[in-house]
């Protein structure tokens, strides 16, 4: 059934993002030709994982909310949206931590470290569905990442959460070709609404150089042709 889909969106970087509806027998479970879809979708967190005090040109001081802050807006949007019954995708869309004394606390640097991934956990214990990989998500190298989505996946109530990237091959690198091989990380993520049966489909392709700014090692960029990248994973889905 083709439906018109309906975006409301609450919310760099460098990472590109497509959606669309998934075109499967799930749609027969409504009667209406128009689904309205609120996504809430937030990128470059960049471990701003407490509050933070910031003095304007005029010594005006603003403080600015971490991630509980963070967390009670997106709940808030979320009840929002169920109230008016539509279907909630909610997209984190790449550099989740950067370098910084608050990511240090995680032990970054160090290879297999079993010190706690603070970022990890205050994201898992949200309502995130699917996060794009981006490119400071490499910065530490791909043992990090590793570690971030361990812990991400102990955190989180949600046992089928991706990390998805539609331009990037794991197979080669000891630290994630077994999350790959397992689904954890995919090239696509395919969304079921828990409430409305809805499913929608979500690609994403990082920056084609990224070997250049950032230390993914044997995690290989396959194409920087982004738009049919896209395209490709959404028919093969």
């Amino acid at each position: 059934m083709n439906k018109i889909i309906k975006t409301t969106v609450a919310g760099a970087s460098i990472a590109a993002l497509s959606f669309g509806v998934v075109p499967t027998v799930a749609f027969s479970n409504t009667t209406s030709d128009e689904v309205t879809l609120t996504l809430l979708h937030n990128n470059d967190g960049e471990s701003a994982l407490q509050s933070e005090t910031y003095e304007l040109a005029d010594g005006t001081e603003i403080t600015i909310g971490g991630i509980a802050a963070f967390a009670s807006v997106m709940d808030r949007e979320i009840a929002s949206a169920r109230a008016e019954q539509n279907s909630v995708l909610a997209v984190y869309a790449g550099d989740s931590y950067l370098a910084g004394p608050t990511l240090n606390c995680s032990d970054p640097s160090t290879t297999d470290s079993t010190q706690t991934v603070y970022d990890a956990v205050a994201q898992g214990l949200m309502e995130y569905d699917v996060h794009v990989l981006g490119n400071h998500e490499f910065d530490f190298g791909t043992n990090f990442v590793k570690r971030f989505i361990n812990e991400f996946d102990d955190s989180s109530s949600n046992s089928d959460y991706k990390f998805i990237s539609g331009n990037m091959d794991f197979s080669a690198n000891a630290d994630l070709s077994a999350l790959a091989a397992a689904g954890t990380i995919d090239t696509h993520y395919i969304h079921t609404d828990a409430v409305t049966g809805e499913q929608f489909g979500v690609v994403s392709a990082i920056y084609p150089d990224l070997p250049t700014i950032s230390s993914p090692g044997t995690a290989a960029v396959t194409t920087r042709n982004i738009p049919d990248t896209a395209i490709e994973i959404l028919i093969q889905s």
